[in-house]
């Protein structure tokens, strides 16, 4: 069985604000990150998770996640 106790924090722009989100493990999807970000922002009901994607950022360098 694996351990998912370990959480990380990450800092996400959305809406060109950063935010913080928590409580992110192993079994955290792409999904799961955009759908909490949709619900802090109140548009869960009226958006849909597949008009987003995430980016990873690096040294000037950016590439999708979902």
């Amino acid at each position: 069985m694996e351990d998912n106790s370990h959480q990380d924090d990450i800092p996400i722009w959305f809406s060109g604000t950063q935010r913080w989100m928590t409580g992110l493990t192993k079994r955290t999807t792409c999904a799961d990150v955009i759908y909490a970000l949709l619900y802090s922002c109140g548009l869960h009901e009226t958006d849909s998770t597949d008009n987003y994607a995430i980016f990873e950022k690096w040294r000037e360098v950016e590439r999708p996640l979902s």
